[in-house]
């Protein structure tokens, strides 16, 4: 299996790698997923906050150069969008030990 396994090419040689780890791969995209969700979805919330008082985030500050109701809808697709990644990720990792046995 070593000799078929060199003739491949590295690229098939590396699927297989990443195959053969499987769910440990897809639990950690879960887990990223889950992460870049959360903070989309805090800075959503805390964008809303903020510019109650007339404040915003540094990193957020562009979101209203093309008016109030396009920074509304940017703040809300803010934290939909990381909802719902965070929701996905959760169910893969959920779905990962599911896998393995």
């Amino acid at each position: 299996m070593a000799a078929d396994q060199a003739a491949l090419p590295a690229s098939h040689r590396l699927w297989q790698t990443a195959s053969a780890a499987g769910s440990g791969l897809i639990n950690r995209q879960g887990e990223d997923m889950k992460s870049i969700g959360g903070w989309l979805f805090i800075f959503g919330i805390g964008s809303f906050l903020l510019n109650m008082f007339g404040m915003e985030f540094k990193l957020l500050s562009w979101i209203d150069n093309w008016g109030p109701t396009v920074g509304i809808a940017i703040r809300a697709g803010l934290i939909v969008v990381g909802a719902a990644l965070w929701l996905l990720g959760r169910k893969q990792e959920a779905a990962a030990p599911a896998a393995e046995g």
